[in-house]
C-alpha cells in the first residue's frame, strides 16, 4: 500500500513532459542519421499515434490497480519468480536511463561551455542534486517539476520560433522525400523516449486521483509530441539539411536568435533549461529504482538506495560512452530498439497476465451465470 503524501494529476503530467523535453532540447536525436530533414517532423506525428495504444495499456493496469505499481501486481499476475523477474528488468532499465540522461546534459555542457572539464564531474553534480530529491520520494520532484514547467515549455516555444530571421519556409518542400521506409528512424527514436513514460506505472499510485491518470498521460504526450513537431520545424526551416550534422541543434538555434540589438546570445537560457529538465528527469528515474528495488526485494525503504544508485548511474555513463561520438550512435543504432522492445515486452507480458488472470475468469463466470 502507499502511504505517501499524494500528488496531483497536473504534477505528473510536469514530470512526463520534462522528461520528453530532455532530448527535445539537447540533442534532438530524431534528426541524426537521416537521409532528409523533413522526415524528422514527419515521423513526429507518427510517433504521437503510436505511443498513445501504450499509454492505454499502462492506464488501465494502473487503474485496475490504484494503490499498486507496475512492479507489486506483475508479481500477483506472472508469479513471484517471473514478476521479480520483470521487476529487476525495469531497475536495470531505470538506471541505463539515469545513466543516459547524466551523460547527455554533461556532455552538452561540455561543448558548449567548458570543453576542458571532465564530464564526469557534470555527471556526479547532477546526480548528487538529483539524488537528493529522489530521496524524499516523488512528490519533492513533482512539486519541482510543476514549477518549473511552465518556463521550459515558454523557453522551449521561445527557441523554436526567435531565429524568425533564418526561416526559409521553402526548406519543408518537398513534404516527403525517399521511400516509406525512411521514416523508420524518427518515428523509432521518438517511440523509444515515450516508452519512457513507463515511469508512470510506478507514479499513479501516488496520484491523488489514480481514476484520471490516462487523461494526464495522453495529454503528456500531445503537449510534447506537439512541442517536437514545432522544434523540429523550425531546425528544418532555419538550419535545413545542416541540423543534420548538428550535435545539440537546439543550442544552435538560440545562437541565431537576434531581436533588435538588445537581446543576442541567449544560450545561457538553453542551459538553464538543461539543468533543470535533467534534475527533474534523472531524480525521477533515480526514486523509480530505488522503489522499484525496495518492492522486488521487500526492503523498507528506498531512501538508502538514492545515493548509491546516483553513484552507479556515474559510474555507467561513464563506462558505456567513452566519446561524445559513441553516445551519439547509441541513441541511434542501440537506444532505440532497446528501450522499445524492452517496455513493449514489459507491457505484453504484465497485460497478458491481467488477462488471463483476471479478465477471462471475470468474463467465465459472467457467462456461466
Amino acid at each position: 500500500m502507499i502511504q505517501h503524501t499524494k500528488i496531483t494529476g497536473r504534477q505528473l503530467f510536469a514530470v512526463l513532459v520534462l522528461m520528453r523535453l530532455v532530448p527535445i532540447t539537447i540533442t534532438f536525436p530524431a534528426v541524426h542519421q537521416l537521409t532528409y530533414i523533413q522526415h524528422a517532423w514527419i515521423g513526429m506525428i507518427l510517433a504521437i499515434a503510436l505511443s498513445l495504444p501504450a499509454v492505454f495499456v499502462i492506464t488501465k493496469l494502473g487503474q485496475a490497480h490504484p494503490n499498486h505499481s507496475i512492479v507489486q501486481y506483475a508479481q500477483d499476475y506472472l508469479g513471484p519468480v517471473l514478476g521479480k523477474a520483470v521487476g529487476v528488468l525495469l531497475i536495470w532499465y531505470f538506471l541505463i536511463v539515469s545513466a543516459q540522461v547524466a551523460r547527455e546534459v554533461a556532455d552538452a555542457f561540455v561543448v558548449a561551455t567548458m570543453p576542458k572539464t571532465p564530464t564526469v564531474i557534470f555527471v556526479a553534480v547532477l546526480a548528487l542534486v538529483s539524488a537528493t530529491a529522489a530521496r524524499h520520494g516523488i512528490e519533492v520532484t513533482a512539486r519541482l517539476g510543476e514549477a518549473i514547467l511552465f518556463f521550459a515549455l515558454v523557453s522551449t516555444a521561445l527557441i523554436a520560433l526567435l531565429p524568425y530571421d533564418a526561416m526559409r519556409f521553402d526548406r519543408l518542400l518537398p513534404l516527403f522525400s525517399g521511400q516509406l521506409r525512411d521514416l523508420i528512424p524518427p518515428v523509432a527514436e521518438s517511440l523509444a523516449f515515450y516508452s519512457q513514460f513507463i515511469l508512470a506505472a510506478l507514479i499513479i499510485p501516488h496520484l491523488d486521483k489514480p481514476n484520471r491518470a490516462g487523461t494526464y498521460i495522453a495529454w503528456a504526450v500531445t503537449v510534447t509530441g506537439l512541442t517536437a513537431l514545432t522544434v523540429a520545424v523550425s531546425l528544418t526551416v532555419v538550419l535545413g539539411p545542416n541540423a543534420l550534422d548538428s550535435t545539440l541543434p537546439t543550442l544552435r538555434l538560440t545562437q541565431m536568435i537576434a531581436l533588435g540589438e538588445f537581446i543576442e546570445r541567449t544560450e545561457s537560457i538553453v542551459m538553464v533549461l538543461w539543468t533543470w529538465v535533467a534534475a527533474v528527469k534523472l531524480a525521477a528515474f533515480i526514486w523509480a529504482a530505488a522503489v522499484a528495488t525496495r518492492q522486488v526485494f521487500g526492503l523498507e525503504s528506498h531512501k538508502s538506495l538514492a545515493y548509491p544508485y546516483a553513484a552507479l548511474a556515474t559510474v555507467f555513463s561513464t563506462i558505456f560512452f567513452e566519446q561524445r561520438m559513441t553516445f551519439r550512435e547509441y541513441l541511434h543504432d542501440v537506444w532505440g530498439p532497446f528501450s522499445t522492445a524492452i517496455v513493449i515486452f514489459i507491457i505484453s507480458a504484465v497485460g497478458l497476465g491481467y488477462v488471463f488472470r483476471r479478465l477471462l475468469p471475470a468474463l467465465l463466470r459472467t457467462r456461466g451465470r
